[in-house]
């Protein structure tokens, strides 16, 4: 830690065994101040370190977190566009099909009245030629 003149390293001891360092901490505002306790130097972290990574890993955890909602939102998003994209494919299609049909069944019903246009015809020749 950095010799900011808001904390510094003190050798101490806690509780019957030494310690490379205690951690002195002043509040900016210099009224009031904390001890913090490193077992080894070399081997442990003091208290105020530990707790601050702890928590930059529980905001690291919480943002991926965030990220996977986030990224299965997408996933749902898209999925629910993919399927209503399909809804108006098939409906296009059923559209279409019934245009068919319908175009079918205009031609058959044109077909019909040309060939009761041809019988009425042939009737009326019929019927000129008996005259």
């Amino acid at each position: 830690m950095a010799n900011d003149s808001k904390s510094f390293w003190l050798l101490g001891q806690k509780r019957g065994v030494l310690y490379v360092g205690l951690l002195l901490s002043v509040n900016p505002s210099g009224s009031d101040f904390y001890l913090s306790f490193c077992d080894d130097a070399m081997g442990k972290k003091p208290d105020e370190e530990e707790r601050m990574e702890e928590q930059q890993q529980q905001e690291k955890e919480k943002e991926q977190q965030e990220e996977e909602e986030k990224q299965q939102q997408e996933e749902q998003e898209q999925q629910q566009e993919e399927e209503e994209q399909e809804e108006e494919e098939q409906q296009q299609q059923e559209e279409e099909q019934q245009e068919e049909k319908l175009s079918e069944e205009q031609r058959k019903e044109r077909q019909i009245a040309i060939q009761k246009a041809a019988q009425i015809s042939t009737w009326i020749t019929a019927a000129a030629m008996q005259n």
